[in-house]
């Protein structure tokens, strides 16, 4: 696994600098990493900054801070100091201060945490803390990292426990999958419906919605359907990721080839999270929801031409990147 980052440093910037490399050497003790590249930026606090209160807990609000720090990298780390942390009301949820917190909402190969540190060493040791955070949410196994004293020789050390060989592996299978599925020359089968029944949309593709800062444009179609509708694979394919957002609720990646072209649909909103899973043709997906940023119980999905560039897309490529669900299969 290869690691890039990019740092938002307040005011210290030299301070990020200098503890640089004991960072890598800690980090490149775990098996299969290598660091490429890390970006440090000195950045003031945005007006406006947006915080997240759940009971006494607050924190940043993550989807505020990943549309106004622009960064395409593994890795995307806040650092602030203490007196910035409570200018921003921030609260651990004992009550107290934060050291650090790190975004456990995402679903996809990006880690984003935020880390409050005066001192050298505290930049050093938390910010090991809080991408061991990371590197348990990437690898799926139970996190480790409570369960030693936050010191940075004891973060050093639980970085050797962590291998990514076998995540590179499941990424190189799942990277060979799209490569199959763009190297087949015609789909065989007759595409099914995606619904049973024929529902309206209540918001169609391509359509102005501010909501969507990056394009500007509603890049999926919306189907009002009663919370439990089966939505089917059209065509065999596979569900490749899955997750839970506080905006996109819970959601799945679905990849599939028709006529020699490789797409991935994200499903939106859904009832539950689905599990990974090959599927053949009018096989159930998932079932529609009203869950995450959802007006009301629907089925919304949006097509990708070969891959997800969520972080890409802009009011320039946004119908470049995506396609409208319905001309898909024409």
């Amino acid at each position: 696994m290869r690691l890039t980052a990019t740092i938002f440093t307040t005011s210290q910037d030299y301070k990020v600098k200098k503890n640089l490399p004991e960072i890598y050497d800690a980090i490149l003790t775990a098996k299969g990493v290598t660091v490429d590249a890390f970006t440090i930026i000195e950045k003031k606090l945005p007006k406006g900054f947006k915080t997240k209160a759940v009971g006494v807990t607050v924190r940043p609000d993550w989807d505020w801070v990943m549309q106004n720090y622009k960064a395409s990298d593994t890795i995307l780390c806040l650092h602030i100091s203490r007196e910035e942390h409570d200018i921003l009301g921030l609260r651990h949820p004992n009550g107290g201060r934060l050291g650090g917190t790190y975004n456990r909402n995402t679903g996809d190969d990006s880690m984003e945490f935020l880390v409050i540190a005066d001192r050298d060493t505290d930049f050093k040791r938390l910010f090991l803390h809080e991408l061991s955070h990371g590197f348990a949410h990437w690898t799926g196994v139970p996190d480790p990292t409570h369960t030693v004293k936050n010191t940075l020789t004891n973060m050093k050390a639980l970085y050797k426990n962590y291998s990514f060989k076998q995540w590179d592996f499941k990424k190189t299978i799942y990277e060979l999958l799209l490569e199959k599925l763009r190297l087949l020359k015609l789909q065989r089968h007759t595409p099914v419906p995606r619904f049973d029944t024929a529902y309206p949309v209540t918001q169609a593709y391509g359509v102005k919605n501010s909501a969507y800062k990056l394009s500007g444009r509603h890049i999926g179609t919306d189907w009002a359907c009663p919370i439990g509708t089966p939505i089917k694979a059209p065509v065999d394919g596979e569900v490749v990721k899955t997750g839970i957002s506080p905006t996109l609720g819970n959601y799945a990646y679905f990849a599939y080839s028709f006529k020699g072209k490789a797409y991935v649909d994200r499903l939106l909103h859904l009832h539950k999270r689905p599990t990974k899973r090959i599927l053949k043709a009018g096989d159930i997906i998932a079932v529609s929801g009203d869950t995450g940023f959802s007006t009301g119980p629907h089925a919304h999905m949006d097509s990708w031409v070969d891959a997800i560039y969520i972080d890409k897309i802009n009011k320039n490529n946004w119908d470049s990147l995506t396609i409208d669900p319905d001309h898909v299969y024409r």
